[in-house]
């Protein structure tokens, strides 16, 4: 199973930008600084799109799942984002997908191992189907045992990832759930232990934060951990705690307010995969084409430096063409474009070629076939870019 710590891509819903402005700047910084690859998912007016989003089993294997959760359905202001399709977007990416027959949010499925960890709520969610026939299709499509935890209704999300991180091994990081309630707390920990070794998170402030539980949920990467900061007395606690946990990986702490006001965290808001080169299906249909160009005309015709991000590309899906690359190279064909028309106006092709001719004339042949090609996966690459869903290259 795909856990936090093997991602190394974040996806985030275009709304953070506006809902968050603070947040996505210092997240985009972060990730920018680190070249941790990152970019918007296509549907835009649902910040937490870890909930919709479908859940990486393996590299090649996303399931998708129902979206229908009480929280949106029973509140009429909410109900516009039930049309929330994490299976058509991660399609439009180009990840390979199963479909699972559950009503369940992302946010109540914790990762650790070979083991997920959800809350109860997913039997309230699904009272069409016996508490046997959910934990048998969970078992079947998740490919995980399942580990089931107490659902505080005191909480209506019933989401898991505001209460454990998985911690690598046999262990999980667990909040400070005993501030709140003990006994639930307590209950908690002694379903956890049955299988794992629990680490609580522990503040010792005066007067405990309301929001102190959005420290559990964090955003891992293989490469970094970005813990929500809240500007209160165990900010700093927190940090240190997380990071001894992970001593292998950079922990940073940052400022998360905009969105745990609303009710989330860094988990919430982001959606992140192990990507070794995925790029999008319209590219994909593109790349026969390019890679026989390179081939065929690379050192002759495409070997100008322009064209070295391109071939990077083709030999690593991950070394994605940056912006100016992009606008050097579509401005390099336009000027291609008028070179060849040029060249076809100049000659007459009813006469005998002479052998400068006859060169010439292998040239506009050659650049005719590559602009009947590039231009096109040019501009795709160049739209991936603006638009979602892709990554952002500076």
């Amino acid at each position: 199973m795909i856990t936090d710590n093997q991602t190394n891509k974040v996806y985030f819903s275009p709304r953070l930008m506006t809902e968050c402005p603070k947040l996505w700047a210092s997240i985009r910084g972060a990730l920018s600084e680190r070249k941790i690859r990152y970019g918007l998912l296509t549907y835009p007016n649902y910040m937490w799109c870890r909930d919709y989003m479908p859940i990486q089993i393996e590299e090649e294997n996303f399931v998708a799942y129902r979206f229908e959760p009480d929280y949106l359905k029973n509140d009429r202001r909410y109900r516009r984002f039930l049309d929330c399709d994490g299976y058509r977007i991660c399609k439009e990416i180009g990840y390979s997908m199963t479909e699972m027959d559950l009503v369940m949010d992302g946010g109540n499925v914790v990762k650790c191992g070979d083991t997920i960890i959800m809350t109860e709520k997913i039997f309230a969610e699904n009272k069409d189907k016996s508490r046997i026939e959910v934990e048998r299709i969970l078992h079947e499509k998740l490919k995980s045992d399942i580990l089931f935890l107490p659902w505080d209704r005191d909480e209506m999300y019933g989401h898991s990832d505001g209460i454990v991180h998985f911690a690598g091994s046999n262990c999980v990081l667990m909040t400070n759930y005993e501030d709140f309630d003990q006994k639930l707390a307590k209950e908690m920990e002694k379903r956890l232990k049955r299988k794992f070794e629990v680490i609580q998170l522990h503040y010792q402030t005066r007067r405990k934060h309301l929001r102190s539980w959005s420290y559990i949920n964090f955003l891992q990467t293989e490469r970094l951990i970005m813990v929500p900061q809240l500007g209160a007395e165990e900010d700093e606690q927190a940090l240190e705690q997380i990071s001894a946990v992970f001593p292998d990986c950079e922990t940073i702490g940052v400022p998360a307010l905009e969105a745990v006001r609303k009710g989330g965290a860094l988990n919430c808001i982001s959606w992140n995969v192990k990507d070794n080169g995925t790029i999008p299906i319209k590219l994909e249909s593109l790349l026969p084409d390019v890679l026989n160009l390179f081939v065929h005309l690379g050192d002759s015709v495409l070997s100008d430096k322009v064209f070295d991000p391109l071939k990077r590309f083709l030999n690593d899906r991950c070394s994605f063409p940056r912006r100016g690359e992009i606008i050097a190279m579509n401005d390099y064909l336009d000027r291609k474009k008028a070179e060849m028309k040029q060249i076809s106006s100049s000659m007459n092709y009813g006469t005998h070629l002479s052998e400068e001719e006859s060169r010439q004339w292998d040239y506009y042949q050659s650049w005719q076939i590559v602009l009947s090609v590039l231009p096109v996966f040019v501009c795709n690459l160049r739209e991936c870019l603006i638009y979602a869903p892709f990554e952002f290259s500076e």
